[in-house]
């Protein structure tokens, strides 16, 4: 079975995409060990993603599926260090929604987010969470709407980052809604900030 069959055969928020520079891999591949490279820091929901595909992956292909945390910029330092690599198939990188983004948000990039990879699989759909805490007057949806239409960029929403998907999910809520808030991004994405984003009103 090949590499992107044994991915494609356990779909497990994100997807995970290869460095594309038209080699073609050998029947025997792989050989070695491969890596899942993360572009956020490790305890997270993509870690326990990527642990979950590393050990079925692993399971498929008979050789060891390591996970290497290299979070910061958005995605942009994994992305890039993913780009400078040999084009073996032996690295892969687990992305999520800035993957896409960021070429419309950031001026310039040292790679293209289209051209310069591969998809290999789609592994699974997120849907954002709003939460607030428990002795809040917010009790639903609506309410929060009104608080932030009467309070205009004083209420507060944690997202994972700048620019990141749940950062950017705010905004386009707010922007509907007629409301504005602001963002307090938690760093490193960690379990304290999931994939859920969280309000506290």
């Amino acid at each position: 079975m090949g590499f992107r069959s044994a991915f494609a055969a356990r779909s497990i928020a994100a997807a995970v995409v290869l460095w594309y520079a038209g080699a073609v891999w050998a029947q025997a591949y792989p050989t070695r060990p491969i890596t899942i490279m993360l572009s956020y820091a490790g305890g997270g929901p993509t870690d326990f993603l990527a642990r979950t595909v590393a050990e079925r992956v692993s399971q498929r292909v008979g050789q060891p599926v390591l996970v290497d945390p290299k979070p910061g910029a958005n995605e942009r330092i994994a992305t890039e260090y993913l780009r400078n690599q040999p084009a073996e198939g032996y690295l892969v990188q687990l992305v999520a929604v800035p993957h896409a983004t960021n070429p419309a948000i950031f001026a310039s990039l040292p790679y293209d987010s289209v051209k310069d990879f591969s998809a290999l699989i789609h592994l699974v759909d997120i849907s954002p969470i709003l939460s607030v805490r428990a002795d809040s007057p917010v009790r639903n949806f609506a309410d929060y709407v009104n608080l932030a239409k009467t309070k205009p960029g004083e209420v507060n929403f944690g997202s994972s980052g700048v620019a990141t998907n749940t950062h950017l999910t705010m905004e386009l809520l707010g922007s509907l809604a007629g409301g504005t808030s602001r963002t307090r991004a938690m760093r490193p994405w960690s379990p304290r900030c999931s994939a859920a984003g969280w309000s506290r009103a």
